[in-house]
């Protein structure tokens, strides 16, 4: 019997980016705002299609930076105990402003229960960015980097399918001379199930 799925974002978009000038060598929140997934949406089988974008500004070639998705419960930062869906590679900056572009599809494979089963997501995606000038063709990275990390399983505070959970890009500087600005112009992230 045929099924109908229907395709949706999961809230209203950010239409301001959001700039990160404050650089430190640590995992940086460089979403827009705020990317809710609605308590009861990450159903067995349910996809999730998340898509980020922006530019980052360096000035000389000593900061390296890697982006990443991760899922967490809402007023929960970054840092505590997240789903880390997808990562991908450590790139050197350019000296130079630089696009990235971050995507990723996955799967809802368990669902979380009160009794103790955890949720759990299966997927991949990938990763672009010019690696020596703006024109240049970019570079393609598939994202995670490794195949066992295609399979996320629920954390304490992440990829909790009962619970409401909001999706973060992030950007993991390790070091940040010469980094002047992270932008990231867009967040989306869509429930297809």
């Amino acid at each position: 019997m045929p099924v109908t799925l229907w395709s949706a974002p999961t809230q209203e978009g950010n239409p301001a980016p959001f700039v990160q000038s404050t650089i430190t060598a640590a995992v940086l929140d460089v979403s827009p705002g705020t990317c809710l997934i609605p308590a009861g949406m990450l159903d067995l089988g349910t996809r999730l299609r998340i898509i980020a974008w922006g530019q980052y500004i360096a000035t000389t070639t000593a900061s390296t930076i890697t982006w990443g998705f991760y899922m967490n419960n809402p007023g929960v930062t970054i840092l505590t105990t997240p789903a880390v869906l997808t990562l991908g590679p450590a790139i050197t900056c350019v000296a130079s402003t630089m696009p990235w572009m971050l995507e990723y599809w996955g799967t809802i494979t368990a669902q979380s229960t009160t009794t103790g089963t955890a949720g759990q997501i299966i997927g991949r995606g990938r990763f672009s960015c010019p690696l020596t000038s703006w024109t240049t063709a970019p570079s393609e990275f598939i994202t995670p980097q490794a195949v066992g990390n295609q399979t996320v399983a629920q954390t304490a505070t992440g990829m909790i399918t009962y619970n409401t959970q909001n999706i973060f890009v992030g950007a993991t500087v390790t070091t940040a001379t010469g980094l002047t600005s992270i932008t990231t112009n867009e967040l989306t992230c869509e429930i297809v199930g």
